[in-house]
């Protein structure tokens, strides 16, 4: 549960799995899936500003990538996932 001043979240973590280290790419590959699910959720009028975003990938990234350049890559990849969720077929 996170407790904010804006109210109050529940945070799934079904299915989630608990690692000794966590690689580089599976790092950046979990920011890619993270930052789907925060775009997903603009859909439909969650929105979490770009600012927040780039905050979490700072903080979750070892220090190798650079965070702007990720936060880029990860909002090309997500053209055919965005098309796929307004056609709902995802």
């Amino acid at each position: 549960v996170l407790v904010t001043e804006d109210g109050v979240t529940l945070i799934d973590f079904d299915r989630a799995r608990v690692l000794g280290t966590v690689s580089e790419r599976g790092r950046r590959l979990n920011l890619f899936r993270f930052d789907r699910s925060v775009v997903k959720l603009s859909l439909q009028g969650v929105v979490i500003p770009r600012e927040s975003r780039l905050g979490f990938f700072a903080g979750y990234l070892s220090g190798e990538d650079d965070p702007e350049r990720l936060l880029r890559m990860g909002e090309r990849s997500q053209i055919w996932h965005r098309l796929a969720w307004r056609l709902h077929i995802r």
